[in-house]
Protein backbone atom coordinates (compact mmCIF):
# COMPACT_ATOMS: atom_id res chain seq x y z
CA UNK A 1 0.00 0.00 0.00
CA UNK A 2 1.99 2.98 -1.69
CA UNK A 3 0.11 5.62 1.23
CA UNK A 4 -0.15 3.39 4.20
CA UNK A 5 1.78 0.79 7.05
CA UNK A 6 1.29 -2.72 6.41
CA UNK A 7 1.35 -4.63 9.60
CA UNK A 8 1.33 -8.37 9.77
CA UNK A 9 1.26 -10.86 13.18
CA UNK A 10 -1.29 -12.14 15.70
CA UNK A 11 -4.24 -9.48 16.16
CA UNK A 12 -3.46 -9.28 19.31
CA UNK A 13 -0.14 -8.00 18.68
CA UNK A 14 -0.89 -5.97 15.90
CA UNK A 15 -3.84 -4.12 17.98
CA UNK A 16 -1.24 -3.58 20.57
CA UNK A 17 1.25 -1.68 17.73
CA UNK A 18 -1.93 0.56 15.94
CA UNK A 19 -3.06 1.64 19.90
CA UNK A 20 0.73 2.77 20.46
CA UNK A 21 0.72 4.55 17.20
CA UNK A 22 -2.49 6.30 17.65
CA UNK A 23 -2.01 7.16 21.01
CA UNK A 24 1.64 8.19 19.93
CA UNK A 25 0.49 10.94 17.51
CA UNK A 26 -2.57 11.91 19.63
CA UNK A 27 0.09 13.16 22.06
CA UNK A 28 1.69 15.43 19.72
CA UNK A 29 -1.77 16.67 17.57
CA UNK A 30 -5.08 17.81 18.27
CA UNK A 31 -7.18 15.47 15.67
CA UNK A 32 -5.70 11.94 14.51
CA UNK A 33 -7.12 9.61 12.10
CA UNK A 34 -6.12 5.90 11.79
CA UNK A 35 -8.05 3.92 9.19
CA UNK A 36 -7.56 -0.31 9.97
CA UNK A 37 -7.99 -2.51 7.46
CA UNK A 38 -8.12 -5.99 8.22
CA UNK A 39 -7.42 -9.07 6.02
CA UNK A 40 -7.35 -12.16 8.12
CA UNK A 41 -6.35 -14.98 6.08
CA UNK A 42 -5.13 -17.79 8.05
CA UNK A 43 -2.28 -20.20 7.02
CA UNK A 44 -0.65 -17.27 4.78
CA UNK A 45 2.13 -16.16 7.83
CA UNK A 46 5.05 -14.20 6.31
CA UNK A 47 2.81 -12.83 3.32
CA UNK A 48 4.86 -9.57 3.11
CA UNK A 49 8.41 -10.64 3.27
CA UNK A 50 7.44 -13.21 0.06
CA UNK A 51 6.03 -10.11 -1.26
CA UNK A 52 9.22 -7.94 -1.28
CA UNK A 53 11.20 -11.18 -1.74
CA UNK A 54 9.41 -11.72 -5.47
CA UNK A 55 9.46 -7.73 -6.10
CA UNK A 56 13.55 -7.57 -5.23
CA UNK A 57 14.11 -11.42 -7.07
CA UNK A 58 12.77 -9.21 -10.31
CA UNK A 59 15.03 -5.78 -10.16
Amino acid sequence: HAMGTLIEGPSDKVFEVIKKCHDNMASKCQRVVTNVKIDDRRGAEGSIKRKVEAVRSKL
